[in-house]
């Protein structure tokens, strides 16, 4: 069993399911950011409050305990990745060693696309950058995870609204898992 909440997560499975499908034509390219204001998370929100995310022995630091399931995610809806690029920006902190990393992604499918992660500060433009998805025949555009809706904008004009529970990947996992153990369902294979 994979535990990465993040492929358990609802908006998730449902890209993934919008690109096997190919509801905007073949996928071609994504760009995704994720601005993570951690300093001034740290004082307020219980996430980034912890001793321990703020001061980790772990490498990385919320690079690899945040954007780390963003990337997961993303495998989870391209499937296998052939060549990652990516540069950051270092900085003294704890927290993260890189204010921000700029990577690029080539999928085994050929999905080419750009991910960033900005560890040191906000997003305050709405709508946010989020998740982009380019496909032949539309774009797939997810906000933020916490939304609920996925907007499918097609090149002849129609437009879908998906509506999604945010925030379901540990219960989908964990009841999964329980399921697997009471002989309901196998472990997904996700």
């Amino acid at each position: 069993m994979i535990a990465e909440n993040y492929r358990y997560n609802e908006e998730i499975n449902r890209l993934r399911d919008l690109m096997r499908e190919k509801r905007v034509g073949d996928p071609v390219y994504f760009i995704m950011n994720n601005a993570d204001d951690f300093p001034g998370k740290m004082i307020k929100d219980r996430f980034q409050a912890t001793e321990w995310r703020q001061h980790p022995e772990y490498p990385g630091g919320s690079l690899t305990d945040t954007a780390l399931h963003d990337v997961a995610g993303l495998r989870h809806i391209f499937g296998s990745l052939a060549r990652v690029h990516a540069f950051g920006r270092p900085q003294e902190e704890d927290y993260c060693p890189y204010s921000v990393v700029n990577v690029n992604f080539l999928f085994d499918s050929g999905v080419t696309g750009q991910y960033t992660f900005f560890s040191a500060g906000k997003e305050i433009q709405r709508p946010l950058i989020g998740l982009r998805i380019f496909g032949t025949t539309g774009m797939i555009y997810l906000e933020d995870r916490y939304c609920g809706i996925i907007n499918v904008f097609h090149n002849d004009g129609r437009h879908e609204i998906i509506a999604y529970e945010p925030m379901q990947g540990y219960y989908n996992e964990l009841l999964n898992f329980y399921n697997a153990l009471t002989g309901k369902e196998p472990i997904r294979r996700l």
